[in-house]
């Protein structure tokens, strides 16, 4: 009898946690979890997402050797993989230190790995430990989206924008502008009008993150923009 009963709780148990892995209330905090993550990239990645050319799903989740686990699947689009192996391709050099440092271009627009997790407490968490093939491939997101916002970041000619500025892009550039006290109040008022006549806000938003990372700053990526930053002040002086 007692066999029997444990025989049933094991069954119950089993079937129950199999059923709890495949909740989409769960799997969607998950794929906000990982959304959240990715967003710590440069801002080319949230612009993908943005657009919905980027797209993350969890699906076919069943239970697997006491834990759950599901088929993680990123989307990427076409263009930012092509833009990225165009440049590695005419850079050799640095396409051979990409690869002797293990990270890599996604070779495919749909990757899929394979996504462990456990429910604790009613919430599901995944599973660092096991999640090695996951963490790959991010490592590959992240150099290929912030090798994106130094390219995207180039100013080739006279640019121009026809998209708006938010109110808190305009006043963090002026502000910015007169903290640096290269030029007065009235010189900042005109610096900005400038930047946003020129530079749309997505660009601007890359600029803006390239800056505050001094590698990114040392490979040279900002030098059109600082050539562009130094004509607006001059004009802006006069």
């Amino acid at each position: 009898m007692f066999n029997k009963i444990s025989a049933l709780l094991l069954v119950f148990f089993v079937v129950n946690t199999a059923n709890a892995c495949d909740n989409n209330k769960d799997l969607k905090k998950l794929i906000q979890l990982e959304t959240n993550k990715l967003l710590v990239n440069a801002p080319t990645f949230k612009h993908g997402l943005e657009d919905k050319e980027i797209q993350l799903n969890l699906s076919n989740a069943m239970l697997d050797k006491g834990h759950c686990l599901a088929k993680f699947s990123l989307t990427l689009p076409q263009k930012d993989l092509d833009e990225a192996n165009h440049y590695l391709n005419e850079n050799p050099a640095k396409k051979i230190l990409l690869a002797a440092q293990g990270y890599a271009i996604p070779e495919k627009t749909i990757n899929e790995v394979p996504y462990h997790y456990e429910i604790i407490d009613g919430e599901p968490k995944p599973i660092s430990a096991e999640n090695a093939e996951l963490k790959g491939l991010y490592n590959n997101i992240e150099y290929t989206y912030q090798l994106l916002a130094q390219l995207r970041i180039d100013i080739d000619g006279t640019p121009k924008n026809s998209a708006s500025w938010t109110y808190d892009q305009t006043k963090n550039e002026y502000l910015s502008c007169v903290k640096s006290k290269e030029l007065s109040e009235a010189q900042c008022n005109c610096r900005v009008k400038k930047l946003s006549d020129s530079l749309s806000p997505r660009k601007m938003e890359l600029i803006n993150f390239i800056q505050s990372q001094p590698y990114s700053v040392a490979t040279g990526a900002m030098n059109s923009y600082l050539q562009f930053s130094k004509s607006i002040n001059e004009s802006c002086s006069k």
